[in-house]
């Protein structure tokens, strides 16, 4: 598939009209009373960093979300990955929820990497962003930097 070979090449690419408008309700339903649930943790915890809008682990607070997960199975993504992306069977790391504020910065906001090292032409790592939201600059988007997972050298 072509977008796999972008993903690839580029770093990212764009999958269109695999979710429907009611997932995509519910799933902002659940993420929005995350958030809340998990900044409250944070701060009952003494959490010293900017976390707003971030809720880490997430198929502990709905779920929805585990449901989510059997429904990107259902439709096939799951399996697409697999065999498109990664050649093989992958581990799912994490699920989590931002919600990027256009009036503060939360810590993912900092140009980073997700990984710690530089795994060369190994996928190794796979983010899936899925947009609940329109992303516009005035409403906090995430900014993408193609080929830096190319580079040895961090991102600056």
């Amino acid at each position: 598939m072509k977008k796999y070979e972008a993903l690839k090449e580029k770093g990212y690419t764009i999958l269109t009209n695999k979710i429907s408008e009611n997932w995509t309700n519910n799933l902002k339903l659940a993420a929005y009373k995350a958030f809340e649930e998990h900044r409250q943790i944070q701060i009952r915890r003494g959490n010293d960093i900017q976390t707003e809008g971030v809720a880490l682990h997430v198929l502990l607070s709905d779920p929805i979300f585990m449901h989510f997960l059997c429904e990107l199975n259902r439709i096939g993504l799951i399996e697409e990955i697999e065999r498109e992306f990664f050649e093989s069977k992958f581990i799912m790391n994490s699920m989590s929820a931002l919600n990027n504020l256009p009036s503060g910065v939360n810590f993912s906001g900092k140009i980073h990497r997700d990984i710690r090292f530089y795994s060369g032409q190994v996928p190794l790592m796979m983010n899936a962003l899925i947009l609940l939201d329109d992303f516009t600059e005035d409403n906090g988007p995430t900014l993408l930097l193609p080929y830096s997972h190319k580079s040895e050298k961090q991102p600056s």
